[in-house]
Formats: structure tokens, C-alpha cells, sequence
């Protein structure tokens, strides 16, 4: 009976090479694919928000879920379409200390942070996870400011009162308006969850470009950014780009 061969050593080694050859080189692609994936999922949460913002605007004479100012007692845009069935199911979460979360609200990119104020003996955590503020997305301020002013891709709050009228902030078309994007590091506690003009200043700019770069966390530092006529897109900073990513149109 003829004995079976055994792999020698030299060839176990070369086999061995080689999958960490093909390891190495399929990994990188990977990685790729699945960051890829969580921002078609990121943006495709962004339009079925605004599927539910339309909905409100429509049942609310054009108005935005808009929150009074924050504290105890604010109301978050979520907690007015959330009542409604338009974020679908709420969920339970460990430490929640202002009602219940929705998926929908959750980018899968994010990672978790710590936030501004936050005591030592907390862990670091996503916004999405945050006790208060539960979502991975923020809202235009001039959009969350806005009161009756502001109506859905007709118009945000006059920025002319802030910036004057010839603002370099100023958009003619809500296609380019920008309404919602990724969320940036929030104060611990009670916080607003809105973008400023300041989302355009250098990350290193602390405390007001710094606690921006955690709402960048997409493929080659991009966020996702949902505009005021309702399309979804990949936006970049600033200093890459040179476009001002905050802004408003008014009438």
C-alpha cells in the first residue's frame, strides 16, 4: 500500500505566503466596499427623512418640525415626526434620558466620541447614543431658528439680519440650500443640534471648527448632506473645496 505524501515544509510556507499575499490585497478593497455601504446607507436614511419632514410640512402649512430653544423641555424634531409614524418604530436605548430613538436617525459610519463637557467617568459613545440628543444628523440653524419664516424648499429664516444682504451666504435656488448633513461632537447634556456658519471653519479651530470634524466621516473625509429640494450628496470641507457648506435663502 503506497503511503500518502505529506506537504513538506518549504511548501506549507509558500501557501501560507500566498494567502497573506491575497489577504493583503483583497482587504484594502474590502474595507472600501463596506465604508462605500454604510454612506449609500447614511444617505439613503437622509431621504426617508425628508420623506417624513415633507409629510409634516404638508399637514403644517409648509413649517418645519423647528424645536424651541433648548433645555429641559426642548423639543427635538424627532420627538414632532417620531409621534406621528414618520420615523417608523421607537426604540428603548441604555442610559436615555429623553424618550425613545429611532434606527432611521443612525448613520452607520459613525464612530464613537467624546463629547464637550462630558465627565471622565463616561465612555465615549456615538451622537445616535447620546442620553438626550439621539440622531446622527443635524439640522440647518437657520432652518431650526427659523419659526414661521422658514417653509419647506421655499425658504429658511432671513440670514440678511445676521450677515446683511449681500451675505456670501446667500442661496437664490433650494437645490442648493443646505438642510440637514452628518452631525458634528455635541455639548454634553442639553444640546442643539444644529450646523452654523462655523461648520465652514479649519478643524483645528477650537472649540468651533474642531467638534465639525466628527460630522466628515465618509469616504476621503466627506459628508453626506441633504439639500432643501430634497436630493441627497457627498459634500467636502471648505479648505478642499472653497463653497461654503452653511448658508440660507431668503424670500
Amino acid at each position: 500500500m503506497r503511503s500518502k505524501k505529506a506537504f513538506t515544509l518549504v511548501e506549507l510556507l509558500v501557501v501560507v505566503g500566498i494567502i497573506a499575499v491575497l489577504v493583503a490585497i483583497l482587504l484594502p478593497s474590502l474595507s472600501k466596499a463596506r465604508a462605500q455601504a454604510m454612506t449609500v446607507q447614511c444617505q439613503s436614511n437622509l431621504r426617508q427623512l425628508n420623506v417624513a419632514i415633507v409629510a409634516y410640512s404638508q399637514d403644517y402649512q409648509g413649517n418645519l418640525p423647528a424645536p424651541i430653544p433648548y433645555g429641559p423641555g426642548y423639543i427635538y424634531y424627532w420627538q414632532l415626526l417620531g409621534p406621528a409614524k414618520m420615523l417608523g418604530q421607537g426604540e428603548t436605548y441604555s442610559g436615555a434620558a429623553n424618550g425613545v430613538r429611532y434606527k432611521v436617525l443612525s448613520c452607520p459610519a459613525e464612530q464613537p466620541v467624546v463629547c464637550i463637557g462630558q465627565p471622565a467617568t463616561e465612555q465615549p459613545r456615538r451622537i445616535f447614543d447620546n442620553p438626550w440628543v439621539p440622531t446622527s444628523y443635524m439640522m440647518n440653524w437657520l432652518m431650526t431658528n427659523g419659526g414661521a419664516d422658514a417653509k419647506y424648499a421655499r425658504r429658511t429664516k432671513d440670514g440678511a439680519v445676521y450677515w446683511g444682504p449681500a451675505s456670501i451666504y446667500r442661496k437664490q435656488r433650494a437645490e442648493d440650500v443646505s438642510f440637514m448633513m452628518d452631525i458634528e461632537i455635541l455639548n454634553w447634556g442639553w444640546a442643539d443640534f444644529d450646523f452654523e456658519w462655523n461648520v465652514d471653519a479649519g478643524f483645528l479651530a477650537y472649540p468651533h471648527g474642531w467638534r465639525y470634524y466628527h460630522a466628515f466621516r465618509h469616504p476621503q473625509q466627506s459628508a453626506n448632506m441633504l439639500y432643501y429640494d430634497g436630493h441627497v450628496g457627498q459634500v467636502y470641507h471648505y479648505t478642499k473645496t472653497g463653497r461654503y457648506l452653511f448658508n440660507y435663502k431668503f424670500p
